[in-house]
């Protein structure tokens, strides 16, 4: 039977048809979102370069290590030299067609190709899908307009192309009902390897589809079928363990489960979940927003929250529910249910005020373990816009069967309530953005002695705001050098601890330039860039980005970390005269080495400087590093005390035991005389089996203390 059905499926008449419904959604896609058409090839779709730099960043890396034999898992281009994990929702499918794109294209190119595929073939799956129910081309077509040009896809193509990646959701569902009316092995693995499709495409929309065949699984098993209930539960199986087995594989494969990373709060959620009024008020991207000055737009509202579901829309699934309900009414209706109830999140709100009314999200969040990362909620509305369009051409084919039998009523219908949808729907002017790559990029790129670059502000951004701006990624794809820093979905605490330390945190955007360590970075600031293999140091004038939105943030950058941070460069390099300017940023080139003088770090166990102060673990390490070729002496001042309590510690250097002490809960001078300093990098470690238990204020997390450190200095 499945053979027949693919001989028809490959019928002139039959492709042709199929040719012509992508046809349609290209032309509505070109119009939908003008006039992006218009500057395809040098402005990419959607706003600023804020996530759409990140995804760019994830193009160049797919295609960067695969022809430089890297771990596309894993990078230390980013967050230097450690590196990160390339993890969260990696939006694999997305990556795998812009590596074979980026070979012929640029990134402008290949991104609004996929873009544009996305509303295409989003389109033409739900097409599909209404089309195995109704068996009418027409009001198939409204159902695929409804679920590819729906607020929601709308708003996410705006920034997030892996989740307007929804071209698999409504063909895997399709395959679902497949197997209702027939009994072929066929069919349950086709929608196997459909379902590991979406989960290639995005997490989120794998966890939906999990969520609506459990649904389907417990509807249809007591419901009517062609096929007995044996043949069900068998190819449903079958169906759903090749799909959820091999995306275990790939979730396993590519690293993307981590241990060691933070919870998602339950803010979180409740931010990224809809409110109430969304469902039916038009959000800022909506052409009427723009032409009456943003009349509904009246709160402050984020693109998760653009999810309205259009007047038409609502009005055609009632009339399905009220006038015809075909077969599958009901299990539709349950659907939509069920999903927009999920995107409420764990506290119902109105005008993103939470009323205390706790929502069945909130049992996902405290049950379900892992569940906290997927923190926007509202994102299960791409499922209640699917199963609208279903009800929307529900009513349409009914409208068309008993009201509108002639074919120039039809014609009329379908094209009135066609253009009513599209203009609810329309984002016209679609947004679309050229970012520009500074010279210096190109500098960089091809001095093929640059080990890494240093890009300030480091943080600003993300998670607890300590990663750099994405547009630096961007810049990355040009020179291709390691950078300090970086932007990823889901890096741990510590990685991006990595450039809190003393010296990086001098480049942190709200870092203090007055470390505990105490030295002449006249002396010094040299042979440590050259340590940390750093042969560029740019600061960015203005923050790139989202964060340049804020005029607080830049005036901060203006008035404090700019003109600070370039002071600190001038006096490490004793020269005003940088490598490289223009109205973006400021570019030093550094020199040789310029000095054998010996000079602190700081190694594992310390946590953020604060106050003149930084708490440490159990166990610390302070680096010293002798740049010349002879053994050497030194004495090692620290002012240091006992976190509350005080506490024993044994003191090595180089595994070699120097002393065991007391540090008592006063400051107090600890003098480590004529230690000798082996060429290159020495060790001191101060280890105690004592701790408090310390929480710390900026990231509310629970630590391990033992000893707080005032300053630290290496005398001659």
């Amino acid at each position: 039977m499945q053979t027949l059905g693919f001989n028809k499926f490959f019928e002139s008449r039959t492709i042709i048809k199929h040719i012509s419904v992508i046809g349609i959604f290209l032309i509505l896609t070109a119009i939908l979102t003008f006039p992006v058409i218009i500057d395809f090839g040098n402005e990419s779709a959607g706003s600023g370069c804020y996530d759409k730099c990140h995804m760019m960043w994830r193009f160049w890396w797919s295609e960067f290590s695969s022809e430089n034999n890297l771990d596309f898992s894993h990078t230390n281009y980013q967050f230097y030299p450690d590196g990160v994990n390339v993890s969260g929702n990696l939006a694999h499918f997305t990556t795998t067609i812009s590596s074979l794109l980026l070979n012929s294209f640029g990134y402008t190119v290949t991104w609004n190709t996929i873009w544009f595929g996305s509303f295409i073939f989003g389109g033409y799956g739900a097409y599909l899908l209404a089309n195995h129910f109704t068996k009418n081309f027409y009001s198939s077509l409204i159902a695929g307009i409804i679920f590819t040009f729906g607020t929601y896809h709308m708003a996410h193509a705006n920034s997030h192309i892996g989740l307007s990646m929804i071209v698999w959701v409504p063909i895997f569902i399709l395959f679902l009902f497949k197997i209702l009316d027939k009994n072929s092995i066929f069919y349950p693995v086709l929608g196997g390897i459909l379902f590991l499709l979406v989960s290639f495409t995005h997490l989120y929309y794998s966890v939906f589809i999990t969520i609506f065949s459990i649904i389907f699984f417990t509807v249809y098993i007591f419901k009517e079928k062609n096929v007995t209930n044996i043949s069900f539960v068998k190819n449903f199986v079958i169906m759903i363990s090749i799909g959820i087995v091999t995306t275990l594989i790939l979730v396993s494969s590519s690293g993307i489960i981590e241990t060691d990373l933070h919870n998602r709060t339950l803010d979180e959620h409740i931010q990224y979940s809809i409110n109430v009024e969304n469902l039916i008020t038009p959000g800022f991207i909506h052409t009427t927003e723009k032409i009456s000055n943003y009349y509904f737009t009246n709160v402050s509202y984020s693109f998760e929250h653009m999810v309205f579901l259009g007047y038409t829309t609502i009005i055609l699934s009632l009339i399905t529910i009220v006038k015809f309900r075909p077969r599958y009414t009901w299990f539709w209706v349950l659907v939509c249910i069920v999903f927009t109830i999920f995107s409420f999140g764990p506290d119902l709100k109105f005008y993103n005020e939470p009323t205390g009314i706790t929502m069945p999200e909130k049992l996902l969040y405290d049950g379900i373990p892992g569940w906290d990362d997927f923190r926007a909620p509202a994102r299960f509305m791409v499922m209640t816009f699917l199963g609208m369009g279903i009800l929307a051409s529900f009513a349409i084919d009914g409208l068309m069967k008993n009201y509108f039998t002639g074919s120039k009523k039809q014609y009329i219908l379908i094209a009135a309530i066609g253009v009513v949808i599209l203009f609810e729907y329309s984002a016209i002017p679609y947004p679309a953005h050229s970012e520009d790559v500074p010279e210096i990029y190109q500098v960089i790129k091809n001095d093929i002695n640059t080990r890494s670059i240093l890009e300030a502000p480091l943080g600003g951004t993300g998670d607890f705001l300590l990663m750099s701006d994405p547009v630096i990624l961007y810049y990355q794809t040009t020179h291709e050098k390691p950078i300090y820093g970086g932007h990823e979905s889901r890096p741990s605490l510590d990685v991006l601890r990595g450039t809190q330390t003393y010296f990086l945190n001098m480049f942190q955007l709200d870092g203090s330039k007055n470390d505990i360590i105490k030295q002449d970075l006249t002396k010094h600031g040299v042979p440590i860039l050259d340590f940390y293999h750093i042969d560029y140091v740019n600061i960015h004038k203005k923050v790139p980005s989202v964060i340049s939105d804020s005029p607080r943030i830049q005036k901060y950058v203006d008035t404090t970390f700019y003109p600070q941070t370039k002071q600190l460069m001038h006096k490490i390099l004793d020269d005003n005269k940088p490598f490289y300017e223009d109205e973006k940023l400021i570019s030093y080139k550094i020199p040789a080495r310029n000095s054998d003088n010996p000079f602190l770090l700081l190694g594992s166990g310390w946590y953020p400087f604060s106050s003149g102060t930084r708490v440490t673990s159990s166990n610390f390490e302070i680096i010293i590093i002798n740049p010349s070729n002879d053994y050497i002496t030194n004495t090692l001042n620290l002012e240091i005390s006992s976190f509350k309590q005080a506490k024993n510690s044994r003191i090595i250097l180089d595994e070699k035991i120097i002393t065991d002490i007391s540090i008592g809960s006063e400051f107090e001078n600890i003098l480590l005389e004529n230690i000798k300093l082996k060429p290159g990098r020495n060790m001191v470690i101060f280890d105690s089996d004592e701790y408090e238990t310390w929480v710390e204020p900026t990231f509310n997390t629970e630590y391990k203390a033992s000893f707080i450190v005032k300053s630290i200095i290496l005398e001659n």
